[in-house]
């Protein structure tokens, strides 16, 4: 039988379904309260949820359940909806089955149906949370902070030492309450769709190499992207190289043949994007806006990385919002605000 879980500073708890009701205090006043509804003839998965912030106590059955293949469509609803937008997330989902499927969370209401979702991925050294979203129905009744839960006792169950995500303004302060602290902002540039006159489109072929040559992503390329990146995230990269080899780049020095950058051009976003230095960072992006796009392709840079916004500003992006970036747990060396210039994504680094 389901137990149901809450958060406390940061922590996951269960609650067994032999309890009534218990409450816990942190120093930072969040109160939680678990009520076990044993008798719910609708709900197969046992789960009661009553937590009060401040003054105000909302009332939300749920249960939490692993993400799986059956939950994609109705999971890209919600997603949808807490998104606001008519883009599916589908392949965003699936790439997290790919990659670490047992760190992906659906929330379920009292009918069993999908009504949130959280992914986090570990990357040994360091791990990133994102795509959290609650159909706006079950908005403000606590469950992002169950969620959050789930996932931060995931990853702590792991051992993860530091833990990153990007985090909307508005939904920061939950991130704070669960001891994360902020690190950097992240700026999400759209590319636009007139052209630029001092683009040089014909200055990229040089020294760039496909992966189409290769069998699968090479210990060299693995080797480089973790020492820059921070962590070893090679299940990633052999994902976007298996999407489309052609549109997976990487660049060699001229006289030493060392890989010193490369760069994956998803259908709608341009990373990851990691070069040694500003020239090979624009012939990287400079081929890549050659591929064709489903639209207007996004990056998502490091707000104190000067050379990439100069460069994106050059090739036409603009700048469409900021996030911040928050870390939990230990500060680690990663080259983040020189040498990487596009994330993966906002929820994968």
């Amino acid at each position: 039988m389901r137990c149901t879980t809450y958060i406390q500073f940061g922590k996951l708890y269960g609650v067994s379904p032999q309890s009534k009701i218990e409450r816990v205090k942190s120093s930072q006043n969040f109160y939680a309260h678990i009520n076990i509804r044993q008798n719910l003839k609708n709900f197969q998965k046992d789960g009661g949820c009553c937590c009060t912030f401040g003054d105000k106590r909302t009332f939300l059955d749920f249960a939490i359940d692993s993400f799986s293949e059956k939950d994609l469509a109705a999971t890209d609803i919600v997603l949808m909806r807490a998104y606001n937008t008519q883009h599916s997330f589908t392949r965003q989902l699936r790439r997290y089955l790919e990659v670490q499927p047992d760190g992906c969370f659906v929330g379920r209401d009292v009918n069993g149906k999908a009504v949130g979702f959280g992914a986090s991925v570990d990357f040994g050294n360091l791990s990133y949370i994102g795509l959290m979203g609650t159909d706006p129905n079950f908005q403000g009744l606590g469950l992002g902070h169950l969620m959050m839960a789930r996932m931060l006792d995931f990853l702590d169950g792991r051992r993860c030492p530091t833990i990153f995500l990007d985090a909307r303004p508005a939904a920061a302060s939950l991130y704070e309450q669960c001891g994360f602290v902020d690190e950097d902002v992240t700026t999400v540039f759209k590319k636009q769709s007139s052209p630029i006159a001092n683009t040089k489109q014909n200055d990229c072929s040089k020294d760039i190499d496909f992966l189409i040559k290769e069998e699968r992503i090479t210990p060299e390329l693995d080797s480089f992207d973790s020492a820059i990146f921070g962590a070893q995230r090679k299940s990633l990269l052999r994902s976007f190289w298996n999407d489309n080899p052609a549109r997976f780049l990487m660049s060699r020095d001229s006289l030493s043949g060392q890989i010193d950058g490369y760069l994956v051009a998803q259908q709608n976003v341009i990373g990851p994007w990691i070069a040694n230095d500003y020239s090979v960072a624009r012939r990287l992006l400079s081929r890549s806006l050659e591929f064709p796009f489903e639209e207007e392709p996004f990056v998502y840079t490091s707000e104190a990385n000067m050379q990439a916004t100069k460069l994106l500003n050059e090739f036409g992006f603009t700048p469409q919002r900021s996030l911040r970036h928050m870390r939990r747990g230990s500060k680690i060396h990663r080259e983040r605000m020189t040498k990487i210039y596009g994330q993966a994504s906002l929820g994968l680094g």
